[in-house]
């Protein structure tokens, strides 16, 4: 299920293990099954979850506003 929303939002592990300050072996283990996650770990993805699901707009509200301006100006 790990890897699932991880390919699902097409991030590389590396990038995910990084992100999360888990080791890159243990996280690939653990999206196998061979190994089960701490409950430190397991906080840490269901908080980057919760942020992967946010949309652009919840993370920076002001993007989308700067980026129909800049459209507008070109036009």
């Amino acid at each position: 299920q790990i890897r699932k929303l991880r390919t699902d939002k097409g991030l590389p592990l590396r990038k995910v293990a990084a992100l999360l300050d888990i080791d890159q072996s243990i996280l690939s283990k653990t999206e196998r099954g061979e190994r089960k996650a701490s409950k430190d770990q397991i906080k840490k993805i269901r908080d980057y979850d919760e942020l992967l699901n946010k949309t652009e707009n919840d993370i920076n509200p002001g993007l989308n506003l700067r980026k129909r301006t800049r459209l507008y100006k070109k036009s």
